[in-house]
């Protein structure tokens, strides 16, 4: 059942806004019921900035119990940070500008199942069981209904698309909709097959029919099958698209695949009190977990520990989402006591301000950065992070201890291709070896390489190619250089910058040079 009546004309704002998104409007408005629920929910004492918990920079909604304002139950944030889109449990969507402190339109939308913004965040688009609809962020108005029946959606900035994932099917949409359509069925055929996750830019998706589940490339329209053990309920899949989590039924347990290799677990999250809800940060190297103790958990995927727990609602939390800005998120409650959204400022409590020491000990940094203890590798991540803002050569100093120079990785993998000519069958063996252990590094310049390689490379390449390696490496030194390219992050220096895209064109790892390349789109888009 609707809410809109039938004989209101739309604002002249967004009807100029749909017409600006290439958007057809739907007339209407909503009725005098609905507009005095929403009285009073603007004020902006509900900003609140003072007397917050540790971590925390501001919090919205009701502290006392306020029933004029409803609780929060799902939570999603902008493509640009700027904006936050909470679901209440009376099914509207507040949207919040971040910005300016203010609450910007309230979205009447009835039994939504999934929401997401746009790709370039005029609207947003949430799925219910028969329909998709789209409602302009600039006053909340509907514009557009779509005929298809969906759970999940998700949008991508870059390629500007909009993916809405159903029963047995997904359609990727570009964006304004409907726009070009194209329609993605998986593999997976006997009984009823559900989506169960959706990456944030909708590029995968899990299927499952309960007993079977697959990891989809809705994109380039590839398949890969997972061998869960534990029938999933709900699953998330990490920004970068190589970790994933799943919730199993009726156990307080959560798993961590990496689904590069994803026949094995890479670890189980088990604490006391049950997980809720949890998200990836946005960067993919940490979880925010919420439990129902009241905790944000925070797991570290480098030493998967945990790093730091928050503490600040006064009820069970419904909802947590992770922000664009780096380690930040917001979490949300509904309950009798405690009707808010908490923003956590993660990177205050994991890199606190410290003062620096005098003498600058960075062997000592460079064993502790690997350590699989969680806070000495954190602190020495803050050490370095610090240090990096007011030393300009520390960044070239790492890059020359991590042995890494503008063109080495390249010239090393071609150096191993050659040999694969080799007249000494051990000098081509040893290169085939070196060569499946680093495949995903490689492959783009194996692929090249078959235009114009003999036959015995030729037969060692497609060899290679086909190899199933890149499991992932947990070593101190794998852990080193992600917190080297970490801590280049935060700092964000001109020559923190300059290293990372050395980093990025030649490290050994193809994982390292990938974690440096997020690192970069991040800071541009910041």
């Amino acid at each position: 059942m609707t809410r809109r009546s039938k004989n209101s004309p739309l604002t002249l704002c967004s009807l100029l806004l749909a017409i600006g998104c290439g958007l057809t409007p739907i007339v209407g408005s909503f009725g005098a019921q609905d507009i005095k629920a929403s009285a009073g929910t603007a004020k902006s004492e509900l900003w609140i900035e003072t007397d917050l918990p540790d971590g925390a920079r501001w919090r919205y909604g009701a502290r006392t119990r306020d029933y004029d304002l409803p609780g929060f139950v799902d939570l999603e944030f902008s493509h640009d940070g700027n904006l936050l889109a909470a679901r209440d449990h009376r099914q509207n969507v507040r949207i919040l500008n971040l910005k300016t402190k203010r609450q910007q339109s309230i979205a009447r939308s009835q039994y939504a199942l999934d929401l997401s913004f746009s790709p370039d965040d005029k609207a947003i688009i949430t799925v219910a069981r028969k329909k998709a609809s789209v409602w302009l962020v600039e006053d909340g108005s509907l514009v557009r209904e779509i005929d298809v029946f969906g759970s999940l959606v998700g949008a991508s900035p870059i390629d500007s698309t909009i993916t809405i994932a159903g029963l047995a099917k997904a359609w990727v949409y570009s964006w304004p909709m409907p726009g070009d359509k194209k329609e993605i069925r998986p593999e997976i055929s006997k009984g009823v097959v559900r989506p169960k996750g959706l990456s944030y830019d909708g590029s995968f998706c899990i299927y499952s029919n309960g007993y079977r589940q697959e990891l989809r490339d809705l994109h380039r329209g590839l398949s890969r099958p997972l061998k869960i053990k534990r029938r999933p309920n709900r699953i998330g899949i990490s920004p970068n698209g190589l970790l994933m989590m799943s919730f199993a039924h009726a156990e307080p347990l959560m798993e961590i695949w990496d689904l590069r290799n994803p026949s094995e677990l890479y670890f189980p999250v088990r604490e006391n009190a049950r997980s809720i809800d949890a998200a990836f940060s946005f960067d993919s190297r940490f979880i925010y977990s919420v439990n129902q103790d009241k905790e944000v958990v925070i797991w570290d995927m480098l030493t998967r520990q945990v790093a730091t727990r928050l503490k600040g609602h006064l009820d069970r939390i419904h909802s947590v989402a992770a922000a664009p800005e780096l380690l930040c998120l917001a979490t949300s409650t509904s309950g009798t006591r405690d009707r808010t959204i908490i923003f956590w400022d993660a990177k205050k409590v994991l890199f606190p301000v410290i003062e620096l020491e005098p003498e600058f000990d960075l062997d000592g940094i460079w064993e502790m950065l690997g350590s699989d203890n969680v806070d000495r590798s954190l602190a020495a991540t803050n050490q370095l992070y610090h240090h990096l803002l007011v030393d300009d050569d520390l960044a070239a100093a790492l890059l020359e201890k991590s042995g890494v120079s503008p063109g080495s990785s390249s010239a090393t993998l071609r150096d191993l291709i050659q040999q694969l000519d080799h007249p000494k069958f051990e000098t081509r063996e040893a290169a085939t070896w070196q060569l499946q252990r680093r495949v995903h590094s490689s492959r783009d310049l194996l692929t090249k390489a078959l235009e114009s390689c003999g036959s015995e490379a030729e037969i060692r390449i497609r060899r290679v190619l086909q190899s199933q390696s890149g499991k992932p490496s947990h070593t101190a030194a794998d852990r080193r250089d992600h917190r080297i390219v970490l801590a280049m992050e935060l700092a964000a220096t001109k020559a923190a910058t300059d290293a990372l895209e050395v980093i990025a064109q030649s490290h050994k790892s193809q994982d390292i040079r990938n974690e440096a390349r997020l690192a970069l789109v991040r800071l541009t888009a910041g």
